[in-house]
């Protein structure tokens, strides 16, 4: 229809650029054109009635589609709602999955940790029993070729064996196996295990005892023949006996085997040792020779100086020097001096009764600091011995490692023993000359008590006669005091 209106404008342009064509051009045009306008208005109206009869499908089909858009959007809601809530399933999922993941490898982790330590729980000799087994199970393990749950089962069976052993161990267990004795060597025989002891009864009945969990000699425990051997092989064979208990474990059958002699324990130490304990011994014979010496050291008693004193005031020299003759040692020298210078003047008399105590403290003091010296030396010599075995140790570290600790036992044990035999010497030497230190001061300060005692008692009137001024006698004194 737009092109006949426009084919219409055309022409009528046309006939208005051809007026000069004349009226009749005009006429005809504008025919034309009317024809061609009420056709064209038909034609537009046929157009109108198709649109309204179409319109109405249509319209009908738009509203279907947009009910069935409102449905699928409500759908789409409703997916999309489920949509987020299983996402937060699946993240509530996920983080159980992990926790149970986690847990799984902490009851494979403990599980582990058990079958590793399942043979160090047990007894020594059940580990004949159970060492194969738990080896092929850690070996299928740790070949990495088994999944969780197969690893899981490979350890729970190690486990139900673990529980079916404390359910025959409830009340005593009895099984066969080999044990390594002190006289024949690997013998086979048949094992009784109550609690922590086991006992041990050889095929033969030979050979009946207490077996040690502690051992040096690896599957095998050592058998110990302690007596009640009867006992022993009657409770095997499922009899009543009596039998020993041993609650260590056989601990304390291992400690008392390898207890040593004191001759063992020096052997340690080694040469610094052995040179502690020489100058020790020596220092002990220098005590007590100080002892004895001491000991027997005479003090003049206050009854024997009040009685030479009383001689003297009676005028009885002889008689007084014969009393002081009669008490032995030094000091019945120092008190024949007294006795012998009693008439001489306070200060001469006092100068001879000191040079006699200068010769006292010498005698009494002598070799005590010998023993001082030999209890400062001795915790010195056990440091020395102290640092030689280290140094030992660690030569031994460089050339053997760390891993046999026997290798290592000798260095260890020269150093440690070397410290405890210097302190051992050191610590009763060293009481033992504070104690000779006191008692030969105490004899020192009671002869000097006597002599003052003494010479107090001479020179009171009573005892000492006028003498003439000796200027001779004077200068002797003077002489004596410089």
């Amino acid at each position: 229809m737009d092109k006949r209106i426009h084919s219409l404008i055309l022409c009528l342009v046309l006939l208005a650029g051809a007026s000069q064509g004349g009226a009749q051009s005009i006429d005809a045009a504008l025919a034309s054109a009317k024809h061609d306008l009420e056709k064209a208005l038909g034609e537009l109206n046929t157009l109108n009635g198709s649109v309204a009869k179409e319109k109405l499908p249509l319209n009908s089909d738009i509203n279907l589609l947009e009910a069935q858009v409102r449905e699928e959007s409500t759908k789409l809601r409703d997916l999309r709602r489920e949509q987020i809530a299983r996402s937060r399933d699946q993240l509530q999922l996920d983080k159980e999955v992990k926790a149970r993941r986690v847990e799984g490898d902490f009851m494979a982790s403990v599980l582990r940790d058990y079958v590793r330590g399942f043979l160090n729980r047990i007894h020594a000799s059940e580990y004949q029993q159970y060492s194969e087994v738990i080896e092929q199970s850690n070996a299928r393990v740790e070949a990495g070729n088994l999944s969780r749950a197969e690893e899981f089962e490979e350890r729970l069976g190690i486990l139900m064996q673990a529980a079916d052993r404390l359910e025959r161990a409830i009340g005593g267990a009895a099984y066969p196996g080999k044990a390594l004795t002190q006289t024949e060597g690997i013998v086979d025989g048949q094992y009784a295990l109550i609690g922590p002891m086991a006992f041990f009864s050889s095929s033969d009945g030979t050979i009946n005892g207490v077996t040690n969990t502690v051992t040096e000699e690896g599957v095998k425990p050592t058998v110990v023949e302690v007596g009640q051997g009867e006992g022993i092989k009657a409770l095997i064979t499922g009899e009543e006996g009596v039998v020993p208990a041993d609650p260590s474990g056989g601990r304390a059958l291992v400690m008392d085997r390898a207890k040593d002699s004191v001759g063992e324990h020096i052997a340690k130490g080694g040469l610094v040792g052995y040179a502690i304990l020489s100058l020790g011994a020596f220092a002990l014979i220098i005590a007590a020779f100080k002892l004895a010496e001491i000991i027997r050291f005479v003090v003049p008693t206050a009854r024997q100086v009040q009685s030479i004193l009383e001689d003297l005031i009676d005028r009885k020299t002889e008689l007084a020097a014969s009393e002081a003759r009669s008490i032995p040692g030094i000091a019945g020298e120092m008190m024949l001096v007294g006795v012998e210078n009693f008439h001489r003047k306070r200060r001469a008399l006092e100068e001879l009764l000191y040079e006699k105590l200068l010769t006292i403290r010498p005698r009494l003091e002598r070799f005590l600091p010998f023993l001082a010296v030999t209890a400062a030396a001795a915790p010195l010599m056990g440091l020395l011995g102290t640092v030689m075995g280290m140094i030992k140790t660690f030569k031994l570290i460089t050339e053997f490692g760390t891993g046999d600790a026997k290798s290592l036992s000798s260095g260890i044990s020269e150093a440690l023993v070397t410290t405890e035999l210097g302190l051992v010497v050191a610590i009763p030497v060293l009481i033992i000359h504070g104690i000779l230190t006191r008692m030969a001061r105490g004899r020192i300060g009671r002869m000097e008590a006597a002599a003052m005692a003494f010479l107090n008692g001479v020179s009171s009137k009573e005892v000492r006669e006028p003498e003439p001024d000796d200027p001779q006698l004077e200068e002797e004194v003077e002489k004596e005091a410089a």
